[in-house]
């Protein structure tokens, strides 16, 4: 199925994933960890299971594949990104000013 994956993703967009090695490992792994997990119950990435570290940086991967493949695209067919930003401000006095007499 990576392979089939692969072969589609080339053929649609002229990129394989093959071509960015580490992305490659990743996609397999996520591939992998979702099976493990369907089928048996745990997530694992070859026989260990997936910590939650792990799972962070499998998920932050599937959105540099997705990224990746994303601007491979032609421009027409590239959907668009938006960047939540906040900004959380706490005000708060750290002495209690004295009650005047």
């Amino acid at each position: 199925m990576n392979e089939q994956f692969d072969h589609l993703l080339k053929i649609l967009s002229g990129y394989s994933l093959k071509e960015d090695g580490p992305l490659w490992e990743a996609f397999r792994n996520l591939r992998n960890a979702r099976n493990s997990f369907v089928h048996e119950g745990t997530a694992r990435v070859g026989r260990a299971p997936v910590s939650i570290d792990q799972a962070r940086q499998l998920l932050g991967k599937s959105m540099e594949i997705i990224a990746a493949i994303r601007k491979r695209l032609p421009e027409d067919l590239q959907w668009k990104t938006y960047e939540h930003r906040i900004k959380l401000e706490a005000k708060f006095r750290l002495i209690r000013e004295k009650p005047a007499e």
